[in-house]
């Protein structure tokens, strides 16, 4: 982990916190070592949305939608993480992160993975395959991947001057959420009878959380192609030390 200016201690301790600029270099340089040019959108689709920990759960148990993300952006201002979501309903329902602590310009794999999973989080939460109007995001691609066309149901504009989701269904978010499951889940998990009850570093740090999840897979997956590579270069190496 010494390319993402972490040491194999650090990067194996689940108490570790990572700043956004080494989830941002962990997912790159495993996206090359692994040859996944959409590593952050994978890495996203299919992990357990309760893993961002206590955010997830505030915002499960909100009664419509636009509550649900009201308050993830007021969580994520005043822990100042390094990635603030902003929402706003007018005409559209947007959805924009912004950059606060990281260089925005040396990072795809990680926008991308909050971008699946903020979808992922919209259409849990309403029971509806909601498909964004529009996404935007600054970093470019010379190829739209085919995959993104057919999770999100929208193109992807790439090279924006922002990183956005945008809805048109706004009556969407108006409306109850239809998360009665859920708020029992969150009653349940209160209680102590829940496996995936939020750590206290999920607690303080939410946004970063998950994505540190998914950073340390990345790791471990490299490191398993790593093992079967006649050749090392610096960067598989530094990854192939992760776990």
């Amino acid at each position: 982990m010494s390319g993402a200016g972490l040491t194999v201690q650090e990067a194996d301790d689940p108490t570790t916190r990572l700043e956004v600029h080494a989830q941002v270099k962990v997912l790159e340089l495993a996206a090359e070592e692994l040859r996944d040019e959409l590593l952050g959108f994978h890495l996203a689709r299919n992990f357990d949305l309760r893993e961002i920990g206590l955010l997830y759960y505030v915002m499960a148990s909100s009664q419509r939608l636009a509550d649900a993300l009201r308050n993830c952006e007021r969580y994520s201002r005043i822990n100042n993480e390094g990635v603030r979501l902003n929402f706003s309903v007018d005409r559209t329902a947007t959805i924009t992160l912004d950059y606060i602590s990281a260089d925005r310009w040396s990072d795809r794999h990680h926008l991308e993975f909050w971008l699946v999973t903020l979808v992922r989080i919209c259409r849990q939460l309403t029971a509806n395959q909601l498909a964004p109007h529009k996404l935007r995001v600054r970093h470019f691609r010379a190829d739209p991947p085919a995959e993104f066309k057919a999770f999100f149901g929208a193109d992807v504009e790439f090279g924006a001057d922002a990183d956005e989701i945008v809805f048109f269904c706004v009556s969407r978010f108006a409306s109850d959420c239809g998360t009665r499951h859920l708020s029992e889940q969150v009653a349940a998990t209160i209680r102590g009878r829940s496996a995936c009850f939020p750590t206290e570093r999920a607690r303080e740090y939410p946004f970063e959380c998950g994505a540190n999840r998914a950073a340390a897979t990345a790791a471990r997956q490299s490191q398993r192609v790593g093992s079967r590579a006649p050749a090392w270069d610096e960067s598989s190496n530094a990854i192939a030390e992760a776990s």
